[in-house]
This record gives C-alpha cells, sequence and structure tokens, in this order.
C-alpha cells in the first residue's frame, strides 16, 4: 500500500477510537479520512457519497461563516449516519445557512416532511435538471459538519423530537396493533457486514425473559425477513410477537417510520430503528454489544446516547453476556412505561 493508503487507514482507526472515548473534536478531524479508506464491504470506501456535482463545480464547505450561504448536504452511506447527523441540521440553519439535502431516494419524504425550510430533492430531480451548481454555494458530507463547530456532547441532541410521522398512518397502525396494553416496538439483528452482525445482534430466544411478559404488546419493527423468524420462535417458545407484512423498511422507510411512531416505547440492538425512534422522541432503549462502534461513546466515558435525549443504553458485560443488559431492560420498561395512563 502506498504511504497515502496507509496514512489514510491509521487516521480512520486513530478518529474511531477517539470517537469511542468521546474524543469529538480530533475525532471528526480525522473522520474525514474515512472518504478515502477502502471498505471490507460492497461500498468502496468506509464514507462512500453520492457526489450530484464536483468540487470544481460546487467547493467543499471548510467551516467558513455560512450567513447567507446556500449549502448543499450529501448523505452519507449507511441510512442510519445520514439520519443521525442530519438531527444536526436545525444548527446550520440557524447560522442562516440556506439549505438543500440529498439525502438518498429513501429518506425524502421523511425530510421532506420533518425539516421545514430545506429544500429536499431526489436522484430523478437532478436527471430533469430542477438543480444545477450554479444553485449552490458550498457543499458539504453530513458527516463532515461535526469537525466544525460540534465539539462538545452537549451539542448534540438539540430537541428531543425532530422527525415527523405520517399522522394519519401512524394512528390507523396504533389503532390496528393496539389491544389496551402500551406497545413496545422490537428490533434484534443489526446490518453491516456479514463478520459483524452476530456482534452487534441478539437472537430471539435471548430476548425471551421480555418477549413473554403479558403486560406489554410486542411489535417486531425488524427490517428484513422476520415474518418466517417469528413464526419459528412462536411455535418453539410459545411467545407472539407481532408481524405486520404490510409494512417494508427497505421499500418505504416513511411507512417504517410510522409503524415505529405508533410505539410507546423502543427495546432495539443498534441499528437504524434507533435513529427512528431517536428522531421521533420515542423512548428507546439500545442494547449496545461490546463490539459496538464509533456511535457509541465507551458507558466508563459517557453512558447513552448523545444523538438523541429519548434514547439510554444498556450494556453487554465485560464478558460479552446480555443477561445484565436484558434485565435492566425490563425494569426500564417497568420505568418507563407501567406509570403510562392507558391509552
Amino acid at each position: 500500500a502506498s504511504f497515502h493508503d496507509s496514512w489514510n487507514s491509521l487516521s480512520w482507526n486513530l478518529a474511531i477510537k477517539l470517537l469511542k472515548q468521546g474524543r469529538l473534536k480530533d475525532g471528526w478531524r480525522l473522520y474525514e479520512h474515512g472518504l478515502r479508506v477502502p471498505a471490507k464491504a460492497p461500498q468502496r470506501w468506509q464514507r462512500s457519497l453520492k457526489k450530484p456535482f464536483t468540487l470544481a463545480e460546487v467547493p467543499l464547505w471548510q467551516g467558513e461563516p455560512l450567513q447567507g450561504k446556500r449549502l448543499l448536504l450529501l448523505g452519507e452511506q449507511g441510512i442510519g449516519d445520514s439520519m443521525m447527523f442530519a438531527t444536526l441540521i436545525p444548527r446550520l440553519q440557524k447560522e442562516g445557512a440556506q439549505i438543500a439535502l440529498f439525502p438518498g431516494d429513501r429518506l425524502v419524504s421523511i425530510y421532506k416532511r420533518s425539516l421545514p425550510g430545506v429544500t429536499v430533492f431526489t436522484r430523478d430531480d437532478l436527471i430533469q435538471g430542477h438543480y444545477k451548481a450554479s444553485d449552490f454555494d458550498l457543499q458539504s458530507p453530513l458527516g463532515s459538519i461535526c469537525q466544525y463547530n460540534f465539539h462538545e456532547i452537549t451539542q448534540y441532541g438539540p430537541c428531543r423530537t425532530f422527525l415527523k410521522a405520517d399522522p394519519i398512518k401512524t394512528a390507523e397502525l396504533r389503532k390496528r396493533y393496539s389491544d389496551g396494553r402500551p406497545l413496545v416496538g422490537i428490533s434484534w439483528q443489526g446490518g453491516g457486514r456479514a463478520d459483524r452482525i452476530p456482534m452487534k445482534s441478539l437472537k430471539l430466544k435471548q430476548l425471551t425473559s421480555i418477549l413473554q411478559r403479558c403486560d406489554f404488546r410486542f411489535v417486531s419493527l425488524q427490517y428484513g425477513d422476520d415474518g418466517p423468524h417469528l413464526e419459528r420462535y412462536r411455535k418453539s417458545s410459545g411467545v407472539e410477537v407481532l408481524h405486520d407484512g404490510t409494512i417494508d423498511p427497505l421499500r418505504d422507510m416513511d411507512g417504517w417510520l410510522c409503524q415505529v411512531a405508533a410505539m410507546d416505547a423502543v427495546v432495539s440492538i443498534a441499528n437504524t430503528t434507533v435513529h427512528g425512534s431517536g428522531g421521533l422522541g420515542i423512548p428507546t432503549l439500545c442494547l449496545v454489544s461490546q463490539q459496538s462502534d464509533w456511535r457509541w461513546i465507551d458507558p466508563k466515558v459517557f453512558k447513552g446516547c448523545y444523538w438523541y435525549p429519548s434514547v439510554d443504553a444498556s450494556y453487554q458485560d465485560q464478558k460479552g453476556n446480555w443477561e445484565p443488559a436484558l434485565h435492566e431492560a425490563s425494569d426500564w420498561l417497568d420505568k418507563r412505561l407501567l406509570a403510562m395512563p392507558p391509552a
């Protein structure tokens, strides 16, 4: 490997270490190297972006004042990352920027509803020539904005509810699911590389101590083909988790967000579900593994999720055992939900 490749890889690995230690200022500066580090995955780079305009056409924002500037923000390769970094957009609006967002087509309808005053556009809008380079003064990947003015944990998670789901569809789903008990959404498997998934995921049977509780109604928010899994689990354990085959997060994220919005609380592994429920301000408990990634600070330094005020975290113990975290999850549900007035 050339010197540059080695330098980028070292810097990226150091960025991840620093972010996990809560050393955000240095971590975010080195996080930029992810744009030039190859990934062991279908995408080419650790942070690959769809860039509609070259840097010669629209220069990169490098932290200069945004007052009166037209800033184009580009979605990150992971949908969860785009959702996470997008929570900072209102801060940039406060600095006087006029913002356009190119988040990836699956997120367009959600952000059109959730971000008033931001122009949100699709690949199709570009193909049809609705936007051209001269409409923007500067551009930046969403994940690159933190290095300039988000150096303290307290600068994150500014508003409790950030995303807006379609209220009519949400109410319809809630009515369909509701049987008088609080609705608790669950998700047990993470995404990403095949070799990383087991490190961040649970098996359904590990959740039985929670799922067999009769005081809640559990609803699957798991993306992917969860129907057959849940059916096998029901047969072997006698525990029923509601599966709604009309919702397909991979094809219709807007419908999925309404499903999340219909919940009273969510218990999930660290995956996109947490960005949905956290963005909606729903009480969420994230089960965080020993092998968690840079999005979670080491619990010895900071416990919980600095991006979303409504998200709490429960951690695997040192040996990678989930029992303590699941025990905490059961107590958390009692505290969060049993005090609620009935729906």
